[in-house]
């Protein structure tokens, strides 16, 4: 195991149901409790992430209507091409 592959020991402090729920989810997909909060610690960030490159791309869509025509009908790529290693 690698420094970053290191598993930490972290005290948490869950209600009753929490605890039970996360028994059942644990029997039920044959893992450690660890593992499964694990996976849905990475599910969430990865939500979060999609939901941040979903807004970052609305908003891009939006400012598209303030730059319409200052740069003409180039793609991003030939824009990228002419300026070199600019960007």
């Amino acid at each position: 195991m690698t420094v970053a592959e290191k598993k930490v020991r972290k005290t948490i402090t869950p209600s009753p149901k929490a605890v039970k729920d996360l028994e059942m989810l644990a029997k039920t997909y044959n893992k450690t409790q660890s593992a499964l909060i694990e996976e849905l610690i990475e599910e969430e960030i990865k939500e979060i992430e999609r939901r941040k490159r979903i807004e970052a791309f609305e908003r891009l869509k939006e400012y598209r209507k303030y730059f319409k025509g200052v740069v003409g009908n180039k793609t991003f790529q030939e824009l990228k091409s002419e300026m070199g290693s600019k960007i």
